[in-house]
């Protein structure tokens, strides 16, 4: 074989398995609208075992969030609110948290939200498999059949009631509206995200000792 047909022939395979991988690697980057929802796992605040079952007939909320994120405390009211009023109708409310922050400070953080929907630790693959979650809150909406309908970055006071209307629309079996796109980001990202830790390592880290003097 020349030079000239083994390069072409390298050139070659190398394209035809990046096409071949490319669909992977796109699901694996960002879920979108008529995805299936992939698999769900992890642990309750009782340490029990918990698993999404996408073949059970309900409409399901999977909202990521984060114990330090402001957008994701300001929605979750909204999501209660949802979880009480439509869970007898087909509606599952779940929350996946998504900083390992102890079982102490999660119940203290829970406690004044008096959430009665479910609070997820999710397993290791959950990132690998729902797209890599990098800013919070991040809420994705599964029909009946475990396909996503919508995914909605972020927690403005629009695009809360955004949801809110979307999930109504779906139960009673309407089309869904408009997307909403509000013009400021009501997320949490990773720059902000690491800026929050500092800010919390400083705060938690202890003063110098006192003097003997």
């Amino acid at each position: 074989m020349s030079r000239s047909s083994r390069s072409f022939f390298v050139t070659f395979l190398v394209v035809a398995l990046l096409l071949s991988a490319a669909p992977e690697a796109s699901n694996r980057l960002a879920l979108a609208p008529g995805d299936p929802a992939p698999r769900l796992r992890g642990l309750t605040l009782d340490r029990e075992r918990w698993h999404a079952e996408w073949d059970k007939g309900t409409f399901t909320l999977v909202n990521f969030w984060a114990t330090w994120c402001e957008p994701c405390k300001a929605e979750m009211p909204a999501l209660q609110k949802l979880h009480a009023a439509n869970a007898d109708k087909g509606l599952q409310v779940v929350g996946m948290l998504m900083d390992p922050v102890k079982d102490d400070e999660l119940r203290a953080f829970l406690g004044p939200l008096a959430l009665t929907y479910p609070i997820i630790r999710p397993d290791a693959y959950v990132n690998k498999d729902w797209g890599g979650v990098v800013v919070m809150p991040i809420t994705f909406l599964v029909d009946r059949q475990g396909k996503i309908v919508r995914r909605y970055v972020g927690a403005t006071p629009e695009q809360v009631a955004g949801l809110v209307t979307d999930v109504e629309a779906v139960l009673d079996g309407r089309p869904l509206g408009t997307m909403v796109l509000p013009d400021q980001p009501g997320f949490v990202g990773d720059e902000e995200r690491l800026k929050i830790k500092e800010e919390q390592e400083a705060k938690d880290k202890p003063g110098p000792a006192p003097s003997g003097d």
